[in-house]
């Protein structure tokens, strides 16, 4: 699910809660998470090795299986590798975001559904 805010958002009282990958366990982000007015749940988390992210290739296209392939971090693409290759400039924003489209449909693990979930659940 994906959902488009237009206007202000109160987290105390329009946010369900917060879901945060797994890969971000134990790091500043759930520190930051914490901060919030709001629950923090979890997601089991995407990952996919780079194997298997070259073998989804044809899903959007050669070109981002090799992007992901470069930013993964010990042969692993995670949403925390794709955050951090944005934060560094060095790559175009759709480009990342095409390599989390190939993530979100073939890296949820079994019965965790697949693309898009929401980051946040809002009431």
């Amino acid at each position: 699910m994906e959902a488009h805010i237009h206007g202000g958002v109160d987290l105390a009282r329009g946010v369900e809660a917060l879901v945060l990958d797994a890969c971000y366990r134990g790091t500043p982000v759930e520190v930051a998470a914490r901060g919030l007015p709001c629950p923090v749940e979890w997601h089991p988390g995407y990952r996919l090795t780079v194997p298997e992210l070259h073998r989804h290739a044809d899903y959007r296209g050669r070109e981002y299986a090799d992007l992901g392939a470069r930013i993964a971090r010990d042969g692993l693409i995670d949403p925390s590798a794709i955050g951090d290759a944005a934060r560094s400039g060095r790559h175009a924003l759709q480009d990342l975001k095409t390599v989390w489209h190939t993530l979100a449909r073939f890296g949820a693990p079994e019965g965790a559904g697949t693309a898009h979930r929401a980051a946040t659940r809002v009431r």
